[in-house]
């Protein structure tokens, strides 16, 4: 009996091939480089190199769109359904940019000084503390993309200090919202994005940005990463330095998951 013939199905989105397929391709345009006969006029690399480019798009664009299918399929979400969707911001995970694409979804990635430029100016509309939320709220729809969302920092309801972490609420697990703030914002599925842990400290030591993520000493100017980040979670665990210090950025990831409130995808 003849079976049919199923259509071909892309394999599942690792970012450990991204990085391996990269690897080989750059491997690739060294050793054809190497192994040409013509550098004279270049011809043989040139023509290497921009093959070996195509299948670096090719493979980058395979992943995009991996990135913005596979959400969706395996939620099982319909485009309405993303519509309620609202993001938690996990510090130092990338929140800042998933917030500005969010507010400004129909800039292109040519127009990314445009973009800025707005979003620096929805900025100035929501650290304005001579309005009202309901006025900054307001005036930021006029300002907010097509299909646009006002999430995590984005939001001046978020921007109220927390009693218990002392830290903005666009920084502060859900469950240590109040009630009324977690309740208006959390109104639909709640999603987050996630960092390896040790990779998410390593990017603290290198911004080391003052009262975010910082705090480093003299660690950070011989550049001791590993001594440092040992330090500062010694210091966390002894309670010499509080676990809500520099905006929360020392949370564990694992803070924000946990609760009513918590982050569900």
């Amino acid at each position: 009996q003849d079976k049919a013939i199923e259509p071909p199905r892309m394999k599942p989105f690792h970012p450990s091939i991204l990085c391996k397929r990269l690897a080989c391709l750059l491997l690739a345009t060294w050793w054809g480089a190497l192994s040409s006969k013509t550098f004279d006029d270049g011809n043989a690399v040139a023509e290497t190199v921009e093959t070996l480019f195509l299948q670096v798009a090719l493979e980058t664009r395979e992943v995009t769109d991996a990135l913005v299918r596979e959400p969706r399929e395996k939620l099982n979400m319909t485009q309405e359904d993303l519509q309620e969707v609202v993001f938690m911001h996990i510090p130092y995970n990338f929140g800042h940019t998933i917030e500005k694409v969010a507010f400004l979804p129909e800039f292109p990635e040519s127009q990314g000084p445009l973009r800025n430029l707005a979003w620096a100016e929805a900025m100035a509309i929501v650290e304005n503390d001579m309005l009202t939320v309901d006025e900054r709220l307001a005036m930021l729809q006029t300002k907010m993309g097509v299909g646009g969302r006002i999430w995590g920092r984005m939001n001046p309801a978020l921007h109220q200090i927390s009693n218990v972490t002392g830290c903005p609420l666009y920084f502060t697990p859900g469950k240590y919202w109040p009630q009324d703030v977690a309740e208006g914002y959390f109104q639909g599925q709640s999603f987050g994005m996630l960092r390896d842990p040790y990779e998410r400290l390593v990017a603290q030591f290198r911004g080391d940005f003052d009262a975010y993520g910082g705090g480093w000493g003299w660690r950070r100017l011989v550049c001791d990463v590993d001594s440092a980040i040992k330090k500062k979670m010694e210091d966390i665990i002894s309670g010499t330095l509080s676990l809500f210090a520099e905006d929360c950025t020392f949370v564990p990831q694992a803070e924000f998951f946990d609760g009513p409130h918590g982050i569900k995808h």
